[in-house]
């Protein structure tokens, strides 16, 4: 009520924050719908500086739970990464937003989002994985032939490197009908032995 009656939309968002979490703290969870209710008003508020949307987010993704609530949960994991200051934290955020996307059938978003997680850490070998086995299923092959092919040039050990530049040759004489590219991935394991 306090924050309805304020005309100081950045108190607003304060009082807004501090219901929902007072709602969070009634017995056997019966205040987590008014809580959210109240996050989701927080969020909405123009005013609110980027601690409090972050409060407000980190909060609100912690009690949308379930299939009912994936896509917002998507949504606000989402704007969360955005907003995240630590490398670390970010990345996980972006990983988990990905996997949600994936098991939401929303392959091209959950492809951005592996690629956000990856240009946040060009070493990490998880996004290159994943994005691999989402191509794969999707069977998308001249997208898991590039991929795979970025994945052969890097730090990978030597073993990866040769199972991935074989799975490009497999790909492009039997998937994409092109032998003369096949032979040169083959090439490319001799060429790095």
């Amino acid at each position: 009520a306090a924050a309805a009656a304020t005309k100081q939309a950045k108190l607003q968002g304060a009082l807004w924050l501090e219901a929902a979490q007072l709602e969070e703290t009634r017995p056997d969870g019966a205040g987590g719908e008014a809580a959210m209710a109240l996050y989701r008003q927080a969020l909405g508020n123009a005013a609110a500086d980027r601690e409090q949307v972050l409060l407000a987010l980190r909060k609100l993704g912690a009690l949308l739970e379930g299939e009912a609530h994936a896509d917002e949960r998507l949504d606000i994991l989402e704007r969360q990464a955005a907003l995240e200051t630590s490398p670390r934290v970010r990345r996980g955020l972006w990983g988990e937003a990905a996997e949600l996307a994936r098991s939401r059938g929303q392959i091209d978003r959950a492809l951005a989002l592996w690629g956000k997680r990856l240009d946040e850490d060009g070493a990490d070998g998880r996004p290159l994985a994943r994005t691999i086995e989402i191509l794969e299923a999707a069977e998308r092959w001249p997208a898991l032939v590039a991929v795979l092919a970025r994945r052969s040039e890097g730090a990978a050990p030597w073993s990866q490197r040769r199972a991935d530049l074989l799975r490009i040759a497999e790909i492009e004489r039997d998937k994409l009908g092109a032998p003369a590219k096949a032979i040169a991935a083959l090439a490319k394991i001799l060429d790095t032995a």
